[in-house]
């Protein structure tokens, strides 16, 4: 499919409200202080998954959090890597681009 089909999919009412995660993010602060949540960005479990673990597990209160973490084994070992290198899932850079220029006022408000 063309990029514009998908661009257009993304532009989709459902869509849209999917994407907007600060809408979501502004009910929840009605109720919940902002020091209860913890917003992260999922690229951390790609880059860094030890450290974002370690950040989850600090933020929920877990006794002796970091140190457990540490004594995991392959925290960092992509289980579903194989997917990767028969292309499956890869969105080409064109559109990527696009979707990022899409997306990016949804992600101002609390990044």
């Amino acid at each position: 499919q063309s990029d514009a089909y998908f661009v257009d999919r993304l532009r989709h009412a459902t869509h849209t409200d999917r994407s907007d995660y600060a809408k979501g993010l502004r009910r929840w602060l009605k109720y919940f202080p902002k020091e209860q949540l913890l917003i992260l960005n999922v690229q951390g479990v790609w880059e860094e998954p030890k450290a974002f673990l370690k950040r989850v597990v600090s933020h929920i209160g877990v006794k002796d959090g970091a140190e457990h973490v540490e004594k995991l084994q392959d925290v960092d070992r992509r289980v579903n890597a194989g997917m990767l290198s028969k292309n499956h899932g890869v969105i080409r850079e064109s559109l990527r681009g696009k979707m990022e220029t899409y997306l990016a006022p949804f992600a101002t408000d609390f990044n």
